[in-house]
């Protein structure tokens, strides 16, 4: 998926993570989804990309919002546990969360809706908060 921009240099990267990988429901999860599978394939998403580019790569991340909905009913603990799964990513070095936990349907009334589809307020402010802490003391390019 990245080798055409292998050979791009980046500063750091941004990963918004869908909320499709959270399970369908409490009791049924398939294969490749949900929070326990995803606090590995993050860290092993990191660490493959720090290794292809051959950089120290900084990695933020924003939080899935509160939503509750896509592709099946989703319960109230499967958000939370995506989060936690999330959480994962801050294991390693030179990694940042832009939180979003107060952003999605429970803000409805601000007019965020899902929080990602309306450009870069209010998630731009917290992923730049996210680069100036993480990017001015990485060891990383600038």
């Amino acid at each position: 998926m990245i080798s055409p921009i292998l050979p791009m240099r980046f500063a750091y990267a941004v990963w918004l993570q869908s909320e499709s990988d959270v399970c369908a429901k409490d009791d049924a999860c398939i294969a490749q989804r949900g929070a326990l599978y995803y606090s590995c394939a993050i860290k092993a998403m990191i660490a493959d990309w720090r290794l292809k580019f051959k950089l120290k790569l900084p990695f933020l991340w924003v939080q899935i919002s509160p939503w509750e909905g896509h592709e099946a009913q989703t319960s109230s603990t499967q958000l939370p546990q995506m989060r936690l799964g999330q959480m994962a990513a801050n294991e390693l070095p030179d990694t940042a969360v832009a939180t979003a936990v107060d952003l999605g349907s429970n803000a409805s009334s601000k007019g965020w809706d899902t929080g990602d589809e309306h450009g870069p307020d209010p998630w731009g402010m917290r992923v730049l908060c996210c680069c100036l802490l993480c990017c001015s003391t990485s060891a990383g390019p600038r």
